[in-house]
């Protein structure tokens, strides 16, 4: 029976709904669009009509890391200095994508590498949801080509790739569980940040969920003390924005010399001034999550779902939206991930109704505004620049605890007795 069980669930991962078409027909009609942008109208002027800041060479954050592979050949560390990137970048991922430079990949590959990595992305796209419809494939094409997310296909940043791992992980969770695991530690000991998606195996039962979780966890921070040098290094190398960027620590980076001006007054170290602000905003924002999550975990009525794999997805992505505010500074490129989000918060706004339902649509706008950053910002005078900025932070901040509310809201009955006195609830959870 169990085998049969997982058998019809990987025919209905294989096998593609009217809507899913209708989702393929619409990314495919739109790199379409794309492509004929770039051969008639221009590659840089086509990535700056969505308000692009594009860079030449193309696929800029890929050559990192045929960089690194050059410059090992070379014999020199690109944790230090690392000639084989165009700018001398140097090189700030975990050391274990030091094993490329067994392949023979060069800068010269980075067209193909390139898009391949972006084929992968919108193949995961593709493969994830479980149920859909026609409002959902609307809402996730306003996150998948907004200037967010079209900023991490013009980079061919390597979270392409993460993406594909963790889109991945979600589509095989139900008929495969342990190789979903499994997926998700690779994406994590790659880029450390996919672990928050753990979470999303709270739809097994508890047991099996601990049986999951705890070996997990002991396998990835063995991974972090061996690698703990390295990891701290990549920490510390990390290019993080002021800007076009979301996270708890962004507001601090973008007035850091209008705080230092006007706190030097009271704060006569001036070189910690920097970090003690940086400090009450990851506070700041650590209260957040908690009283966020609490009152989510107090809801008199528990979120359900009709597709577990949706609600998986959308566990994966507020986790790693969360969690990845909370470690600081993150490019806006990573907004990209909320499209896993999208399919079940739009099936929440069909079944709510009253303010739980006014709280979803104003969930579903707060991700829709943030991926649109970059485009609205642009129309907005030198002069008012900085109120732009402050708005965007607002929607961040906004979504930041949205998140967390929907997540601690949307775990299992079992899960809840933990946190709270509450009697249990009826759950409806179909798939």
């Amino acid at each position: 029976m169990k085998e049969e069980q997982t058998q019809n669930k990987i025919e209905s991962l294989l096998q593609p709904s009217k809507e899913k078409l209708i989702l393929v027909i619409a990314i495919l009609g739109m790199w379409a669009i794309l492509g004929l942008l770039f051969i008639f109208y221009g590659y840089i002027p086509t990535w700056r009509l969505w308000r692009i800041p594009a860079l030449s060479p193309f696929f800029f954050d890929f050559r990192l890391i045929p960089g690194m592979v050059q410059t090992l050949r070379m014999g020199l560390d690109p944790t230090v200095t690392n000639p084989g990137d165009p700018i001398g970048r140097i090189f700030n991922y975990p050391r274990i994508w030091y094993l490329l430079a067994y392949t023979n990949l060069s800068q010269s590959d980075t067209l193909w590498v390139g898009i391949l990595l972006i084929i992968l992305f919108f193949v995961a796209v593709m493969l994830f949801p479980g149920k859909l419809k026609k409002l959902d494939i609307l809402l996730m094409m306003l996150v998948l080509f907004s200037p967010a997310a079209m900023l991490l296909y013009e980079r061919a940043n390597v979270d392409l790739f993460i993406f594909f791992l963790c889109a991945l992980a979600v589509a095989v969770s139900e008929a495969a569980v342990i190789t979903s695991v499994v997926i998700v530690l690779f994406a994590a000991v790659l880029k450390l940040f996919p672990f928050f998606g753990m979470g999303m195996f709270l739809f097994k039962e508890k047991r099996v969920f601990l049986w999951l979780l705890i070996p997990s966890t002991i396998v990835f921070i063995f991974y972090l003390l061996v690698t703990s040098h390295n990891v701290q290094a990549s920490w510390s190398l990390t290019q993080r924005g002021n800007d076009i960027s979301y996270g708890a620590n962004v507001v601090v980076a973008h007035f850091k010399h209008d705080i230092r001006f006007i706190s030097k007054q009271w704060i006569t170290d001036k070189a910690s001034i920097p970090t003690i602000f940086s400090n009450i905003s990851y506070a700041a924002a650590l209260l957040i999550a908690l009283v966020s999550l609490w009152i989510g975990l107090q809801a008199r009525q528990r979120l359900t779902t009709l597709s577990q794999r949706n609600l998986n997805a959308f566990w994966m992505g507020g986790a790693i939206y969360v969690g990845t505010f909370l470690l600081g500074n993150n490019w806006d490129y990573r907004l990209a991930f909320l499209v896993l989000i999208v399919p079940q918060v739009s099936e929440w706004i069909h079944q709510s109704t009253g303010r739980q339902r006014g709280a979803m649509i104003l969930t579903m706008s707060l991700i829709v505004v943030s991926c649109w950053y970059m485009m609205y910002s642009s129309f907005v005078t030198e002069a008012y620049r900085d109120y732009s900025f402050i708005f965007d932070e607002l929607v961040d901040w906004s979504l930041f605890a949205a998140l967390a509310y929907l997540l601690a809201a949307s775990v299992p009955e079992w899960f809840r007795p933990l946190f709270t006195t509450q009697p249990k609830f009826l759950v409806r959870n179909s798939s």
